[in-house]
């Protein structure tokens, strides 16, 4: 997962299903800014919403916790760069996380 830029939060409010129903924006963000999930290499929204609430709601979680400013050290992350070593990003999971299992 990368930050989040201000272009995903703008594309994400003039998608069509967003205007009809923004709860559907999350689904349009975490799209745009996972860059990998498991196996998969493009993120759709429809990759989304085959996702288990409890998957989903930790991606968005992440999400949210990777897009704040670090106030310990009072370094910024570079928006649009991947966080390799960002602790709790979903490639250092202990375990094979159930994305995509139904």
């Amino acid at each position: 997962m990368r930050l989040a830029t201000a272009a995903d939060e703008i594309v994400s409010m003039r998608d069509s299903r967003v205007q009809a129903n923004p709860a559907y924006q999350p689904i349009i963000v975490l799209s745009r800014v996972i860059l990998k999930l498991g196996t998969l290499e493009v993120i759709t929204p429809a990759v989304m919403e085959t996702l288990f609430m409890a998957d989903y709601n930790h991606l968005l979680k992440l999400y949210e916790e990777i897009n704040q400013l670090d106030t310990e050290s009072g370094e910024r992350a570079v928006p649009g760069q991947p966080l390799e070593a960002f602790p709790g990003n979903v490639e250092s999971l202990p375990f094979q996380a159930s994305f995509m299992r139904r």
